[in-house]
């Protein structure tokens, strides 16, 4: 029985070496999920920036292009009128 006793200890022994294994293996992939949930969370709020960033960009673009265009038309009037004025 002696014999029995040592091989179910052996397994005893084994089975609680498996377990915290486990354990170590189950808190890195916890820490691993938390840190690449972080990465993420950072990522995504660079990219949230950026798109701002974008679309102040392009608000700025549409507002000069807007100008732009209002200015063209002003100058087109003038140079109409002008050229009214001296009757050609």
């Amino acid at each position: 029985m002696t014999t029995n006793n040592a091989t179910i200890q052996d397994i005893d022994d084994r089975l609680k070496d498996i377990l915290v294994r486990v354990q170590e293996v189950t808190n890195e992939i916890s820490e691993t999920k938390n840190m690449t949930t972080r990465n993420f969370d950072i990522i995504e709020a660079e990219i949230d920036s950026a798109i701002s960033g974008i679309n102040s960009v392009c608000a700025d673009l549409n507002e000069i292009e807007q100008q732009a265009a209002d200015g063209i038309d002003k100058l087109i009037l003038e140079q109409a009128e002008d050229m009214a004025e001296e009757g050609l």
